[in-house]
């Protein structure tokens, strides 16, 4: 994805996912966001509790800029609650930014 602009402080756009923040439908959501010092990151967010709830999660050490491509890809394992967040940049030989962790006993929702 390359993006044309980034937020403005305190913002967020919604990039891809499955997610209707009304009417208990969240699923996944990829998003950049801006933060207090300026920096913009990539995040993401997990839905569970049959989508009526989430955890959020942001990238602490990429900071995102205006059209420049960034090739993203993400796993889920639903057997032990893992995930994966990878981001390349334009020469995309190994990932520029690596997030996993786990999500503990919740469930992600796939409503």
């Amino acid at each position: 994805m390359r993006l044309e602009s980034v937020p403005n402080y305190y913002a967020s756009y919604a990039l891809c996912g499955k997610w209707e923040e009304y009417g208990n439908k969240r699923s996944f959501l990829l998003y950049a966001t801006r933060l207090a010092g300026g920096d913009c990151r990539f995040g993401f967010a997990l839905g569970y509790n049959a989508g009526a709830n989430a955890d959020w999660y942001t990238m602490s050490s990429l900071n995102l800029q205006a059209g420049r491509w960034y090739h993203v890809g993400f796993t889920y394992q639903d057997s032990n609650k893992s995930y994966r967040l990878r981001v390349w940049g334009n020469r995309g030989q190994s990932p520029i930014m690596l997030l996993t962790g786990n999500r503990g006993q919740s469930r992600m929702a796939v409503p």
